[in-house]
């Protein structure tokens, strides 16, 4: 009687209520816990093939003698400094590519704005044709947006162009 009177019948109900929650909270608090005590064995696991990793790395580049290594770089910047033979006309269809900054999928030009601004006479068909073996050899990607192709520089054979280019233009 006197809980009612006083209100702590009430006020023990509610503290109930809250004690459930907080029992529910703990539950959820062990339960992420568990799921991030998995992800940080695997990040260890991780980190430790990496440092394995970086240690072989570096044994192998410790074993490389000295003279291998001149070479491989001898190789590398002859690979650099070779020069394209390219004829003309492709030179021709690089700087055009070039000067359209079409260096990536976004900036790619069209086949039809290739052809309008060529130097020389030269079919819609071949055109393509040529385009297609500049793909062969490395120098151009494409891809197609609708119907149209469209032409870009493979950025991986783009000190390559500016250089041809730079030759034709001397």
């Amino acid at each position: 009687m006197f809980k009612r009177l006083f209100g702590i019948h009430k006020i023990e109900k509610k503290i109930d209520g809250f004690t459930d929650s907080l029992v529910r909270s703990w539950g959820w608090i062990k339960h992420l816990n568990n799921i991030t005590e998995l992800y940080e064995e695997r990040i260890k696991r991780l980190e430790q093939s990496n440092i394995q990793l970086i240690e072989l790395t570096s044994q192998l580049i410790g074993s490389m003698e000295e003279e291998e290594y001149e070479e491989v770089e001898e190789q590398k910047q002859q690979l650099v400094s070779s020069r394209i033979e390219l004829p003309n006309k492709d030179i021709a269809l690089m700087q055009i590519l070039y000067q359209y900054a079409a260096f990536d999928r976004n900036n790619a030009v069209s086949t039809q704005e290739v052809y309008n601004n060529l130097t020389y006479k030269i079919t819609e068909r071949g055109l393509r044709k040529k385009l297609m073996s500049l793909i062969q050899s490395g120098l151009i990607n494409s891809i197609k947006k609708g119907n149209t192709r469209h032409w870009f520089i493979n950025t991986g054979s783009l000190a390559k162009i500016k250089k041809a280019i730079k030759e034709k233009e001397e």
